[in-house]
């Protein structure tokens, strides 16, 4: 065994003595040389378990490997390195089978002189005590000895910053091309009446620039298709509207958006189906704010 203090004690040896039992310690920081397990077991171990962790995750690319995967590997490491001819050679590299003690020399122990105390020098006095005194001799400081300064006493260690509160303020007024909206905030537990336009009039109004519309288009493949935009100028002669057309969330038909390139149109005032109310704004996060939604039901339109 080695000679750490917590794996021996004085107990340990006085009943091994009155059993006639032979303690072999290991000079320290030699384990590596003198222990089976460090000489011919732990080296192919590692090498057979770090490739068949490799090989685990080229086979799965993308996942992480876990505590289950780890036994798996560990299992087949072992197998691979637990043989007997491993174990055999172990116990002859450290001379303990068949026994040779001269299977290491002198320079193969240098790395426990690390460790090893230098005896205290007894200098004999010229008086007549017969006591010998212990002078301990200490090391002289040499002149030219500065005092050693740390970064941390010039700079000190870098500091976190205070943590920011985070306030959740509406969001302010904000000008694109399609000109300016205040719409309002819609919070998941805001309750909204949705207005039914499965049937519809004729326009009450002549819609105007700023006003939100339903505008449908017939197509050949899919039939008649609708779209929501919003008007950022007024008839002309011709009764054309210029409209800015929003796109539709995937996963809603409530939800809408301002495409990143704007998808401009003319489009005649009979092709206006509806003028839609004034547009709300889910939620306060940057990203729930660039979606619009609207107080009607539109998920009986084919919406684009």
């Amino acid at each position: 065994m080695d000679n750490h203090e917590s794996h021996i004690s004085l107990e340990c040896i006085d009943k091994a003595k009155s059993n006639g039992i032979t303690i072999l310690t290991l000079p320290p920081h030699c384990s590596n040389r003198m222990q089976p397990l460090d000489v011919s077991i732990y080296g192919p171990f590692k090498s057979f378990y770090n490739h068949s962790v490799d090989y685990w995750l080229q086979a799965h690319p993308g996942k992480t490997i876990s505590i289950y995967e780890v036994a798996a590997c560990v299992g087949k490491a072992f197998e691979k390195s637990m043989t007997p001819s491993n174990i055999k050679s172990g116990f002859k590299s450290t001379g303990i089978f068949p026994y040779d003690k001269f299977i290491f020399n002198d320079d193969d122990f240098l790395v426990s002189s690390v460790t090893d105390r230098q005896e205290s020098q007894q200098v004999s006095t010229d008086n007549n005590s017969t006591s010998p005194s212990l002078v301990n001799i200490s090391p002289t400081e040499a002149s030219t000895s500065k005092t050693f300064v740390s970064p941390e006493d010039l700079r000190g260690y870098p500091k976190a910053e205070a943590r920011k509160t985070r306030v959740n303020n509406r969001r302010k007024d904000e000008e694109d091309i399609c000109g300016k909206i205040t719409p309002t905030v819609v919070t998941s537990e805001d309750e909204i009446d949705y207005e039914d336009l499965t049937t519809y009039d004729e326009l009450a109004k002549e819609p105007k620039e700023g006003d939100y519309v339903l505008v449908q288009f017939k197509t050949i493949k899919e039939g008649t298709v609708y779209y929501v935009g919003k008007i950022i100028k007024e008839k002309d002669e011709e009764t054309d509207v210029e409209i800015s057309f929003l796109r539709r969330y995937k996963k809603s038909f409530e939800k809408f958006h301002m495409p990143d390139v704007p998808d401009l149109a003319s489009v005649s005032v009979k092709d206006v189906l509806q003028i839609l109310p004034k547009p709300k704004v889910v939620g306060h996060t940057k990203r729930q704010q660039s979606y619009l939604m609207f107080e009607v039901d539109l998920s009986n339109f084919n919406l684009k």
